[in-house]
C-alpha cells in the first residue's frame, strides 16, 4: 500500500504547527531539501537536507546536513521541538534522529494494523509504503 503526501500538504502542516513558511523539494529519492527564508535580518535563511537512513516497521531514522552555522542553530532548536513529544518517541545522536512512530499517542492504534516498509521522495510529493499486518 502506498500513501502519497504532497510537499504542499507537509508545508501547510508545518506552517500550522511551527508557524514557519518553508519550501520543500526532492534532493534524491531518499532525501528532501528544506528551505526557510527569513524576513528578519537577524535570523539567517536556513537550508538543510533531510536524509532517510532507514525505515523499519514503526520507526524512521534520518539525518540532516547543513552548513556549520546552521548545524549549531539546528542543534539548539531540536531539543525545544523534542520537548513537545513524549521522551520515548525520539532518540537523537548528533545529526541522526530516530522517531518511534508507534509511541505517538495519535498513531499507536494505526501501527497495530500497518508496518512501514519504505519512504521515497518524488518531484512533488513523497510516498510512504505500508504493509497491512495479519490480524
Amino acid at each position: 500500500m502506498r500513501l502519497t503526501i504532497t510537499y504542499g500538504e507537509l508545508k501547510n502542516k508545518i506552517k500550522e504547527i511551527a508557524k514557519l513558511d518553508i519550501s520543500l523539494m526532492k534532493n534524491t529519492s531518499k532525501s528532501l531539501k528544506l528551505r526557510y527564508n527569513s524576513d528578519n535580518i537577524f535570523i539567517p535563511n536556513v537550508e538543510l537536507s533531510l536524509n532517510v537512513i532507514s525505515v523499519s516497521p514503526s520507526k524512521i531514522e534520518f539525518s540532516y546536513d547543513c552548513n556549520p552555522l546552521m548545524k549549531f542553530a539546528v542543534d539548539k532548536l531540536l531539543p525545544q521541538i523534542f520537548k513537545k513529544l513524549p521522551e520515548d518517541v525520539i532518540v537523537s545522536d548528533g545529526d541522526k534522529i530516530m522517531i518511534e512512530l508507534a509511541e505517538i499517542d495519535k498513531l499507536r492504534n494505526v501501527f497495530k494494523y500497518i508496518s512501514l516498509s519504505d519512504i521515497k521522495m518524488n518531484e512533488n510529493d513523497l510516498d510512504v509504503f505500508l504493509t497491512l499486518k495479519d490480524i
